[in-house]
């Protein structure tokens, strides 16, 4: 089957629910899928996720719909059930990445989420070239909500400075400044000093795993970083390492997930904690 073209409208579903309409459409298939937004959380951490795994979660021609994955293919079924299905569709991750990308965009208000957030003392605002040279420079792609945020911000001091794990596995965190992408004026721009040039050598020293892009840190030096591979927001350890364990295995018991998005941390970010 070709690419599957994607498309994505704000509709209200069969129950009066808020959902993203979901247009699919390959070849002379064409599939329109109902997505509740009460359900979107669970459909990104299925989304996220690298384990087998079944979501129900969406109607289409009346009939229940089925996010599968199975090893490396993911499927969409449409039917009673996952062994009666009337329609099947065969996903690619790029595909996933393109229905979240547009429900991202489809939601109009991330950017004004975003702008809740103030920040003092940012450097130099970041250009649409600016961001470009960052993904160059570091061999990657940046997540959409976060170009948004540092389009308004680049670095800078939070008015709202903790946060509640959204898994409940860590203590409240208590964030210092976010990191400026590019430019800091006290430093004549000197790369080292900004996160473009620090994370390649933190990657290159094998300090942080190459998948997490730090933004911020607490006050004990712990980086809180969003994932490059699925956009969850994670916090690593720094000032713990095992000289028992390899790289990888002490790069796994440092990461911690502590939000399931970009936008959900920036939005749940709290005033500081009275002493």
């Amino acid at each position: 089957m070709k690419d599957i073209d994607v498309s994505v409208e704000n509709a209200i579903d069969k129950n009066n629910h808020p959902a993203f309409l979901l247009h699919l459409s390959a070849d002379r298939l064409e599939v329109n899928v109902w997505l509740a937004k009460e359900d979107l959380e669970d459909w990104r951490q299925f989304l996220r996720s690298k384990l087998d795994a079944i979501l129900a979660a969406g109607i289409s021609a009346q009939s229940t719909v089925f996010w599968v994955r199975e090893g490396k293919s993911v499927y969409l079924l449409i039917g009673e059930e996952t062994e009666n299905w009337d329609i099947s569709l065969m996903l690619t991750e790029k595909i996933l990445r393109k229905i979240d990308d547009e429900m991202i965009s489809e939601q109009g208000d991330t950017r004004d989420q975003l702008k809740k957030l103030i920040l003092s003392d940012s450097e130099k605002a970041l250009s649409d070239a600016d961001l470009k040279k960052v993904e160059k420079d570091l061999g990657i792609k940046l997540p959409n909500e976060f170009v948004e945020f540092y389009k308004l911000h680049n670095g800078g001091e939070a008015d709202r400075t903790t946060f509640e794990d959204y898994y409940k596995k860590i203590d409240d965190i208590e964030i210092s400044n976010f990191f400026s992408l590019l430019y800091r004026q006290d430093f004549q721009d000197d790369p080292d000093y900004t996160l473009d040039g620090r994370i390649k050598n933190e990657w290159l020293e094998n300090k942080i795993p190459k998948n997490l892009l730090p933004f911020t840190m607490d006050w004990g030096g712990n980086y809180i970083c969003i994932g490059l591979d699925d956009g969850v927001i994670y916090y690593y350890f720094l000032d713990v390492w095992s000289k028992n364990l390899s790289v990888e295995q002490n790069f796994a018991s440092n990461t911690q997930p502590i939000a399931p998005s970009f936008s959900y941390f920036i939005n749940n970010l709290q005033l500081e904690l009275e002493a």
